[in-house]
């Protein structure tokens, strides 16, 4: 398993798209980014009651230094909550994670033959950005060709991240 600590920053556009950038803090390098949108109508087969609820996203991780590879999860953050992290169903522990019932943390459900039972993720804000000071941010890291004008409502965290991933196996 390869684990990647390092600093994001996500951009929530008011449509419910998703898009962010990893940093390594050691390198100052991107060795991944991520796109994605909030899944209105998700139902999360694992749903516990006594859960507070929240909004998915289905979402692309793209591995720079893995050949473009692509990771595709499904990522929650609590239901009305901007500030709110985001995060796979499995907890990330250390350089290790389970995927057993055994402790509590519920193994993340594979639907549409995603890959999410080989990674987690999980992203904690330390900034929360709106207004003018996001948009002057999503200007500059999340550049666009076309003329659609940033909302006032976009929404930019940054913070940490933690991404655990199995590296694809090797064919002969």
């Amino acid at each position: 398993m390869s684990l990647f600590n390092g600093k994001a920053i996500l951009y929530f556009h008011s449509s419910g798209l998703l898009q962010g950038h990893c940093i390594d803090m050691k390198t100052h390098s991107s060795p991944y980014s991520l796109g994605g949108k909030r899944l209105e109508d998700y139902v999360d087969p694992h749903h516990n009651d006594c859960e507070e609820p929240y909004d998915y996203y289905s979402v692309m991780i793209r591995c720079h230094e893995d050949n473009g590879r692509v990771i595709r999860l499904i990522l929650r953050k609590p239901n009305d909550n901007d500030a709110g992290n985001l995060s796979t169903r499995r907890s990330i522990q250390s350089e290790e994670y389970s995927t057993s019932n055994d402790n509590g943390i519920d193994p993340l459900y594979n639907s549409n033959n995603m890959e999410e039972e080989e990674h987690a993720l999980l992203f904690e804000t330390d900034q929360f950005i709106t207004g003018t000071t996001a948009l002057k941010l999503i200007s500059k890291y999340f550049p666009r060709k076309d003329t659609v004008a940033e909302d006032e409502d976009d929404i930019v965290c940054i913070g940490t991240m933690q991404l655990t991933h199995k590296p694809p196996s090797s064919v002969p």
